[in-house]
């Protein structure tokens, strides 16, 4: 079998003009084409507005290129993020931004239509409360288990332990084929894409009670422990106030960034939160 020869130097200048040019030309759009895609997709949108929809830092209600900054949320944000990640981000009006577009010729509400599937939840009651007489940080699985909406027999937290307890770690307790949704009924994502960390269709902001939460730090976070599987930082495998744990973003869906892209923090600061996920019908 004949194996194709790569075209030498040589071979190249050998080709018309037209062809090297045609060859040039497509490999700098492709060039720009990526450099542009690794800038503007990790750009935040421009809303000028908090979270209560007032409006606020916004360029002089969009006049100006100098002079002004504008407040921004992040595209797959949850409530609150969407429209407002807080001080961090004060954008300067004349940068390289989105905007959000939307439709304004419909008047009907939007239903959600539940999806069947496990409830996934974010706990109501923090890890450790600082100066508590006696404080100690609570019982995951117990809090979970306890305030699990109607219709579930069990629930856990879903988090990651170290070596030692890999039979409780996120893969332990996901079922890789199952849907899991908020218990608006709308879609989280699979067992299998949840375990590994993965971007999420919608974000595990909803208690158990219906209450819609609102991501971002310090309130914002919840407590993982790792990327799946054996844990990295987990309060001693979720025994300490006084250890570290890893901690995640639950206002954003981005992949990892709702595990564990929010860094650590300690395991003794309020408010932490945790996920919680059912187990059994």
């Amino acid at each position: 079998m004949a194996i194709a020869r790569i075209p030498t130097p040589q071979a190249f200048r050998r080709w018309p003009v037209r062809w090297r040019l045609t060859l040039v030309s497509a490999s700098l759009t492709f060039v720009i084409l990526l450099v542009f895609g690794a800038v503007v997709g990790n750009l935040v949108t421009m809303t000028g507005a908090g979270t209560s929809g007032a409006p606020s830092n916004n360029c002089q209600n969009w006049t100006v290129a100098t002079g002004d900054a504008f407040l921004c949320g992040y595209p797959d944000g949850g409530p609150g993020r969407w429209t407002d990640i807080g001080a961090s981000c004060h954008g300067s009006c004349g940068g390289l931004n989105r905007i959000v577009c939307m439709g304004k010729s419909k008047t009907a509400p939007v239903v959600n239509t539940p999806t069947s599937g496990r409830l996934i939840w974010l706990d109501g009651t923090v890890y450790f409360s600082p100066g508590a007489p006696g404080a100690v940080p609570v019982v995951p699985d117990a809090i979970c288990n306890g305030e699990k909406p109607a219709g579930v027999t069990s629930a856990v937290a879903l988090l990651a332990y170290n070596t030692g307890n890999l039979t409780r770690g996120p893969t332990a307790v996901l079922s890789p084929t199952m849907n899991y949704v908020r218990p608006d009924g709308t879609f989280v994502g699979t067992g299998a894409t949840i375990a590994a960390a993965g971007a999420l269709d919608s974000g595990i902001w909803q208690s158990a009670g219906g209450a819609y939460r609102t991501g971002g730090g310090p309130a914002g976070v919840a407590l993982t422990g790792g990327a799946g599987g054996v844990g990295a930082l987990t309060c001693t495998d979720w025994t300490s106030s006084t250890a570290t744990g890893t901690i995640g973003d639950y206002g954003i869906v981005r992949g990892s960034v709702w595990w564990n892209g929010a860094g650590s923090n300690g395991c003794g600061f309020a408010p932490l939160w945790f996920y919680c996920v059912q187990t059994a019908p």
